[in-house]
């Protein structure tokens, strides 16, 4: 089991280059990216609401079998706020943040 915190997953999280053009789930060069989770869960996952963060593009990129979100927190600004937990647990088609807009 490790422990750790949206901050120092956002800190170590390297993207590869030209990652920026590619999507999130492709390789880093971050340690906690390079291994494949068997379950990954975010508590208070309203946190990486704004996918455009770097929080949130560092949770983006985690690899795992099992993916659970939790937050007792309702998304509150707007409805794009619920894409990057949609993105996180892989629901398709709303993974997809063009089809998500629609």
């Amino acid at each position: 089991m490790v422990l750790t915190t949206y901050s120092v997953l956002a800190s170590e999280y390297l993207p590869s280059e030209g990652a920026a053009k590619r999507s999130f789930d492709q390789d880093c060069l971050a340690p906690l990216h390079s291994i494949v989770w068997k379950r990954i869960v975010l508590d208070e996952a309203h946190v990486v609401s704004n996918r455009l963060t770097q929080q949130s593009r560092a949770v983006l990129a985690l690899k795992a079998s099992a993916r659970w979100v939790v937050t007792g927190t309702p998304i509150q600004n707007r409805i794009e706020d619920l894409y990057p937990l949609m993105a996180f647990l892989k629901i398709h088609p709303l993974d997809d943040f063009h089809w998500f807009t629609r």
